[in-house]
This record gives C-alpha cells, structure tokens and sequence, in this order.
C-alpha cells in the first residue's frame, strides 16, 4: 500500500476476485486504483450488475459489506437466454463455421441449477446457432428438473471445467 501511494502509475489488483465485494475488499486493503476480474466473469456477466453502487460506496469513502453488494443471483431462464444470446452474438461476428470453440462458454452458463447436467451435456456437442436454440428451447420448454444426483454444482465447481468438446463430425 506505501508503494501504490507514492506514485502516480495506476496501479490495479488481480487474481482470485469471484464478487464485487471482494473487487471493494482488495481495493480498499491493497489501495489499489481497481481491480481486473477474469475467469470469475466467464457464463456470469451478471457478476458486474451492481457496479455503478460500487463506485458510489467507494467514492464516498465508505467501506461496502455483503449486504450492500449482494451477489448476482440469475435465474435458471435468465442464465438460459444469456447463453442463447451469446450463441446469437457468436453467430453474427464469427459465422457459422465456429462453434466448436463456443462449447465451452456454453457450458460456463450452466453449472448452478438443478438439470444444468444435462444440458450443459448437450451444449458441449453444438456445431451451429440452430443447435443451440433447438437444445435451449427444449430446456425451457422442460422446466426445472433433477441432474443424476439431484445436486447443484456450486459455481466454484464449474469455474475450470473439463468439457468434452470432442468434435461431433
């Protein structure tokens, strides 16, 4: 913290940042200038939703707590539709010929519900946009349901999934 305040360089804080709380936390412990949010943000876009209330708390001087920066709780439909909405923005930038390298992302939207299993399963194997409507549409149409085990995975689980992103050509 003596090194950040004798010099004019911005400095930001890194690593191991999974909430807003812990972004407010580091920057007021380490007197950084803000902090840089990775793989915490992977299938979570949500995670950024409170910021603006995190600036106002910061900039008054006030040390935010869980409370005033509760985490992003999405919906299993909202978490759906995003990860449909990112196949779409995929689609429109890259074509249709890269959607192997999507799999992954779409997986990262699906590991904090109950049926997300199965679905996830599913995602993993996408060739195209057409893929993941028809798999996502099915899975709204369903509605909740139990994975093998009943369990929810924590998100902390599915941060560094292995994914089966073998080709299904």
């Amino acid at each position: 913290a003596e090194i950040v305040r004798k010099t004019d360089t911005l400095i930001l804080g890194n690593g191991d940042i999974h909430s807003l709380y812990q972004a407010a936390q580091r920057i007021r412990t380490s007197v950084v200038s803000g902090v840089l949010i990775g793989r915490a943000s992977f299938g979570n876009p949500w995670l950024f939703r409170d910021r603006e209330q995190l600036k106002k708390l910061l900039n008054v001087g006030i040390n935010p707590t869980v409370e005033d920066l509760p985490e992003a709780a999405p919906s299993r439909e909202e978490r759906l539709l995003m990860a449909l909405e990112h196949a779409r923005v995929h689609a429109k930038l890259k074509g249709e010929d890269h959607f192997v390298e999507l799999r992954k992302h779409m997986g990262w939207y699906l590991g904090h519900f109950r049926g997300a299993k199965r679905v996830r399963n599913e995602l993993v194997r996408i060739n195209s946009l057409a893929d993941v409507e028809r798999i996502i549409t099915a899975a709204l149409d369903r509605g909740e349901e139990n994975d093998e085990d009943g369990l929810v995975a924590p998100q902390e689980e599915t941060q560094d999934l292995q994914l089966d992103v073998s080709c299904a050509c």
